[in-house]
Protein backbone atom coordinates (compact mmCIF):
# COMPACT_ATOMS: atom_id res chain seq x y z
CA UNK A 1 0.00 0.00 0.00
CA UNK A 2 1.40 3.07 -0.97
CA UNK A 3 0.11 6.55 0.91
CA UNK A 4 0.63 10.07 -0.20
CA UNK A 5 -0.01 13.44 2.00
CA UNK A 6 -0.64 16.32 0.64
CA UNK A 7 -1.24 18.23 2.95
CA UNK A 8 2.57 18.88 4.82
CA UNK A 9 3.98 21.76 5.69
CA UNK A 10 7.70 22.82 6.61
CA UNK A 11 9.17 26.41 7.68
CA UNK A 12 8.51 28.81 10.25
CA UNK A 13 4.79 29.99 11.04
CA UNK A 14 3.98 32.39 13.27
CA UNK A 15 1.15 31.39 15.84
CA UNK A 16 2.62 27.76 16.96
CA UNK A 17 6.46 25.78 16.65
CA UNK A 18 5.91 22.81 14.08
CA UNK A 19 7.58 20.14 16.11
CA UNK A 20 9.22 18.65 12.90
CA UNK A 21 11.05 22.00 11.92
CA UNK A 22 13.51 20.00 9.49
CA UNK A 23 13.24 18.18 6.37
CA UNK A 24 15.03 15.32 7.99
CA UNK A 25 12.34 15.19 11.19
CA UNK A 26 9.49 15.52 8.56
CA UNK A 27 10.91 12.73 6.81
CA UNK A 28 11.57 10.62 9.65
CA UNK A 29 8.09 11.12 10.96
CA UNK A 30 6.61 10.47 7.27
CA UNK A 31 8.93 7.21 6.99
CA UNK A 32 7.25 5.97 10.61
CA UNK A 33 3.98 6.37 9.70
CA UNK A 34 4.49 4.42 6.21
CA UNK A 35 3.90 7.52 3.85
CA UNK A 36 5.94 6.79 1.27
CA UNK A 37 5.42 10.59 -1.28
CA UNK A 38 4.37 13.73 0.75
CA UNK A 39 3.37 16.83 -1.35
CA UNK A 40 5.82 19.69 1.35
CA UNK A 41 4.30 23.40 1.37
CA UNK A 42 6.26 26.23 3.50
CA UNK A 43 3.84 28.57 5.46
CA UNK A 44 6.35 31.17 5.23
CA UNK A 45 4.97 31.71 1.53
CA UNK A 46 1.86 33.15 3.25
CA UNK A 47 3.31 36.06 4.85
CA UNK A 48 6.96 36.72 3.74
CA UNK A 49 6.28 39.66 1.21
CA UNK A 50 9.23 37.39 -1.09
CA UNK A 51 7.03 34.66 -1.50
CA UNK A 52 9.48 33.71 -4.01
CA UNK A 53 12.47 33.40 -2.06
CA UNK A 54 10.32 31.13 0.52
CA UNK A 55 9.35 28.98 -2.47
CA UNK A 56 13.05 28.64 -3.19
CA UNK A 57 14.12 28.27 0.86
CA UNK A 58 11.46 25.02 0.56
CA UNK A 59 13.21 23.81 -2.38
CA UNK A 60 16.76 23.66 -0.89
CA UNK A 61 15.66 22.40 2.16
CA UNK A 62 13.63 19.18 0.74
CA UNK A 63 15.89 18.51 -2.14
CA UNK A 64 17.95 15.72 -0.63
CA UNK A 65 14.77 14.00 0.21
CA UNK A 66 13.36 11.73 -2.68
CA UNK A 67 10.08 11.20 -0.33
CA UNK A 68 9.29 15.23 0.15
CA UNK A 69 7.95 16.87 -3.38
CA UNK A 70 7.82 20.84 -2.69
CA UNK A 71 4.44 22.28 -3.71
CA UNK A 72 5.33 26.06 -4.47
CA UNK A 73 2.87 29.05 -3.70
CA UNK A 74 1.93 31.57 -6.39
CA UNK A 75 0.59 35.15 -6.17
CA UNK A 76 -1.61 35.96 -9.16
CA UNK A 77 -1.38 39.50 -8.03
CA UNK A 78 2.08 40.19 -8.42
CA UNK A 79 3.73 40.50 -11.78
CA UNK A 80 6.06 38.28 -12.48
CA UNK A 81 4.74 34.44 -11.97
CA UNK A 82 4.77 33.42 -15.19
CA UNK A 83 8.38 33.13 -15.27
CA UNK A 84 8.81 32.01 -11.74
CA UNK A 85 6.07 28.78 -13.13
CA UNK A 86 8.55 28.13 -16.14
CA UNK A 87 11.71 28.09 -13.27
CA UNK A 88 9.74 25.41 -11.13
CA UNK A 89 8.31 23.87 -14.32
CA UNK A 90 11.38 23.13 -15.45
CA UNK A 91 12.72 21.35 -12.28
CA UNK A 92 9.30 18.62 -12.71
CA UNK A 93 6.78 19.83 -10.51
CA UNK A 94 3.57 19.11 -11.21
CA UNK A 95 1.53 20.74 -8.77
CA UNK A 96 0.90 25.02 -7.64
CA UNK A 97 -0.76 26.16 -4.76
CA UNK A 98 -2.70 29.27 -4.12
CA UNK A 99 -3.49 31.11 -0.65
CA UNK A 100 -6.56 33.69 -1.85
CA UNK A 101 -7.18 34.09 2.03
CA UNK A 102 -3.35 35.01 2.78
CA UNK A 103 -2.78 36.85 -0.45
CA UNK A 104 -6.08 38.69 -0.27
CA UNK A 105 -7.54 37.80 -3.65
CA UNK A 106 -10.66 35.49 -4.69
CA UNK A 107 -9.72 32.62 -7.08
CA UNK A 108 -12.36 33.86 -9.41
CA UNK A 109 -10.28 37.39 -10.14
CA UNK A 110 -9.04 38.15 -12.82
CA UNK A 111 -5.35 38.13 -11.61
CA UNK A 112 -5.94 34.25 -11.19
CA UNK A 113 -7.28 33.71 -14.26
CA UNK A 114 -4.38 33.80 -16.45
CA UNK A 115 -2.84 31.56 -14.26
CA UNK A 116 -5.69 28.70 -13.82
CA UNK A 117 -6.11 28.62 -17.87
CA UNK A 118 -1.90 27.90 -17.89
CA UNK A 119 -1.73 25.13 -15.56
CA UNK A 120 -4.65 23.68 -17.19
CA UNK A 121 -2.62 24.05 -20.78
CA UNK A 122 0.61 22.72 -18.92
CA UNK A 123 -1.87 19.72 -17.19
CA UNK A 124 -0.66 21.08 -13.63
CA UNK A 125 -2.30 20.47 -10.40
CA UNK A 126 -4.13 23.41 -8.65
CA UNK A 127 -4.33 22.76 -5.03
CA UNK A 128 -6.24 25.85 -3.28
CA UNK A 129 -5.61 26.62 0.41
CA UNK A 130 -9.05 27.07 2.06
CA UNK A 131 -7.54 27.96 5.43
CA UNK A 132 -4.29 26.33 6.76
CA UNK A 133 -5.42 26.86 10.68
CA UNK A 134 -9.15 26.23 11.67
CA UNK A 135 -10.60 30.13 12.16
CA UNK A 136 -11.34 29.32 15.86
CA UNK A 137 -7.61 28.93 16.22
CA UNK A 138 -6.20 32.46 15.07
CA UNK A 139 -4.72 35.42 16.48
CA UNK A 140 -7.89 37.85 17.63
CA UNK A 141 -5.85 40.60 15.21
CA UNK A 142 -4.96 38.02 12.17
CA UNK A 143 -8.57 36.80 11.26
CA UNK A 144 -7.91 35.61 7.62
CA UNK A 145 -10.54 34.98 5.42
CA UNK A 146 -11.24 31.17 4.30
CA UNK A 147 -11.69 30.31 0.35
CA UNK A 148 -15.17 29.99 -0.42
CA UNK A 149 -16.02 26.94 -1.84
CA UNK A 150 -18.46 28.15 -4.18
CA UNK A 151 -15.79 29.76 -5.41
CA UNK A 152 -13.67 26.80 -5.82
CA UNK A 153 -16.76 24.87 -7.19
CA UNK A 154 -17.19 27.70 -9.90
CA UNK A 155 -13.87 28.09 -10.88
CA UNK A 156 -13.99 23.38 -11.66
CA UNK A 157 -17.09 24.05 -13.82
CA UNK A 158 -14.96 27.04 -15.82
CA UNK A 159 -12.10 24.73 -15.89
CA UNK A 160 -13.33 21.19 -16.03
CA UNK A 161 -10.21 19.77 -17.53
CA UNK A 162 -7.99 21.15 -14.61
CA UNK A 163 -7.74 19.00 -11.47
CA UNK A 164 -8.16 20.98 -8.13
CA UNK A 165 -7.50 19.85 -4.83
CA UNK A 166 -9.06 21.92 -2.07
CA UNK A 167 -7.38 22.36 0.75
CA UNK A 168 -8.80 22.02 4.40
CA UNK A 169 -12.02 21.32 3.74
CA UNK A 170 -14.28 21.12 6.96
CA UNK A 171 -17.25 18.62 6.66
CA UNK A 172 -20.27 20.23 5.17
CA UNK A 173 -17.88 21.97 2.45
CA UNK A 174 -16.25 18.50 1.19
CA UNK A 175 -20.00 17.45 1.51
CA UNK A 176 -20.52 20.55 -1.37
CA UNK A 177 -17.67 19.30 -3.18
CA UNK A 178 -18.41 16.35 -3.42
CA UNK A 179 -21.86 16.82 -4.87
CA UNK A 180 -21.13 19.63 -7.04
CA UNK A 181 -17.76 18.89 -8.89
CA UNK A 182 -16.33 15.94 -10.20
CA UNK A 183 -12.58 17.76 -10.88
CA UNK A 184 -12.04 18.76 -7.25
CA UNK A 185 -10.51 16.72 -5.08
CA UNK A 186 -10.04 17.41 -1.03
CA UNK A 187 -7.65 15.90 1.68
CA UNK A 188 -9.14 14.76 5.30
CA UNK A 189 -7.43 17.24 7.67
CA UNK A 190 -10.13 19.76 8.81
CA UNK A 191 -13.39 17.19 8.01
CA UNK A 192 -14.03 16.63 12.05
CA UNK A 193 -16.66 14.37 12.92
CA UNK A 194 -17.58 10.82 14.64
CA UNK A 195 -17.02 7.93 12.58
CA UNK A 196 -15.59 10.89 9.87
CA UNK A 197 -15.36 8.45 6.91
CA UNK A 198 -19.18 6.64 7.33
CA UNK A 199 -20.49 10.30 8.08
CA UNK A 200 -19.44 11.60 5.35
CA UNK A 201 -20.08 8.54 3.03
CA UNK A 202 -23.60 8.68 3.94
CA UNK A 203 -24.01 12.25 2.59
Amino acid sequence: LEITDVNTWLGSWPFDYLHEDTAAKLDALLASEGVSMAYVSTPEAAFNPDYIEANRRLIRRVRPYKRLQPVVTLDPTIGGWEEVLAEYGENGMRAVKLMPGYHDYRCLSADAASLVETLEVRDMVLIVQIRIADERTHHRLCQIPSTPVSDIIELAGRSPKLSIVAMCAQFQEAVEIAKSASNVSFDLSHIEKMRTLPSFLRQ
